[in-house]
């Protein structure tokens, strides 16, 4: 099995800026992340990509890193159409 986790780093979590500022929602969007692929590693998942806007400080999750130059929905649209051919 492969999960795909799409991330974004710049203005993460924006509903929460009235009470986080942007490297608080930041850091807190990277344990989050952290959370999920350690979570799916638990769960035996074989192949975990996380797709990202650009070439952020992701940590060391050890999750392969795909670079999207497009938006994030266009970029896990084309993994699904890849996953199906």
């Amino acid at each position: 099995m492969k999960a795909i986790i799409p991330f974004k780093k710049q203005n993460a979590k924006s509903r929460l800026a009235s009470i986080l500022n942007i490297e608080e929602r930041e850091r807190f969007a990277l344990a989050m992340l952290e959370d999920v692929i350690s979570s799916l590693r638990k769960s035996k998942v074989k192949e975990i990509t996380v797709l990202a806007m650009s070439d952020q400080d992701l940590g060391s999750s050890g999750a392969g890193i795909e670079v999207c130059n497009k938006g994030l929905n266009e970029a896990i649209n084309d993994q699904f159409a890849d996953a199906r051919a």
